[in-house]
């Protein structure tokens, strides 16, 4: 509805940044002159990526600790928060300057006290490395792995995920969403030890192959999982923008091209509700 009142109804002309009320109740500063994508359909619409949005909903719980990588200006964090209220708590990683900025001005605008927003990348080593603007794009595209094309670089620090969490004190996590353009499987590998134990938690990770991804491709992601804790993978039959059911992927030729994988445990499974699954 949202999308056709929008061709419907004009829409102003966006000339820079943009306080937009999103449809899940919290408001948000959005640059929609970035590029087509995040931002731009915020703007548009409300919201993005309503279907992950949707599946969080069901997922996380008042208490929860839920961790954002790759959490660029904060939607899925800001939704994060509603959900898991005071007594829960939001980790959110996001290395790129401006990015980390925009998603500080919105935890401030909403008065979140229990999202930390953290400018660190994540991923299967402790070091200092380069991420890349990707401006041709938008301001989410930015990634670790280098573009062909010459782009403007920052330097950054990058810390696997099992160190920074024994560092901190962390040792229950209801839910990890991974969005790292193409970095996906080193954050995964950094992870190991949090993947592994009992109580493990639930990952929702993009899986695309619009993009290259450093040190494999999408079938040693699923392999990864699948290997580490037994996993079950699933995508949303609609995909990840629309409220839809979740069904199983049971081999690696399943994988979907641009898409969200939701990974559980059995115990998971058990535990959520039967109307989640087609």
């Amino acid at each position: 509805m949202a999308r056709l009142l929008a061709k419907i109804i004009p829409t102003p002309d966006p000339k820079g940044l943009c306080l937009v009320k999103t449809i899940h109740g919290f408001h948000m500063l959005v640059d929609p002159t970035t590029g087509k994508g995040l931002e731009e359909t915020i703007f548009l619409y409300g919201t993005y990526e309503e279907g992950t949005l949707r599946i969080m909903n069901d997922i996380l719980r008042d208490g929860d600790t839920f961790i954002d990588i790759g959490a660029n200006i904060g939607l899925m964090s800001l939704h994060a928060a509603t959900i898991v209220s005071g007594s829960g708590n939001v980790l959110s990683f996001e290395p790129l300057p401006g990015a980390y900025d925009m998603l500080v001005r919105n935890i401030t605008l909403n008065g979140f006290g229990n999202i930390e927003a953290i400018n660190l990348a994540i991923g299967s080593m402790n070091a200092t490395v380069d991420i890349f603007d990707n401006p041709a794009i938008n301001r989410a595209s930015s990634s670790l792995i280098r573009p062909n094309h010459a782009e403007t670089r920052h330097r950054i620090a990058i810390k696997r995920l099992d160190d920074y969490l024994e560092e901190h004190g962390y040792n229950s996590i209801r839910c990890i969403k991974i969005d790292v353009e193409g970095w996906e499987l080193e954050v995964l590998k950094g992870a190991v030890n949090t993947l592994s134990g009992q109580g493990a938690p639930i990952c929702v990770i993009e899986c695309s192959t619009l993009h290259p991804i450093f040190g494999g491709d999408i079938q040693d992601i699923y392999t990864l999982l699948r290997s580490t804790n037994s996993y079950r993978l699933f995508r949303l039959a609609g995909g990840k923008e629309k409220r839809s059911k979740l069904i199983e992927i049971n081999n690696k030729e399943d994988l979907p091209k641009h898409d969200n994988l939701f990974c559980f445990l059995l115990e998971h499974i058990e535990k959520l509700p039967n109307r989640m699954f087609g």
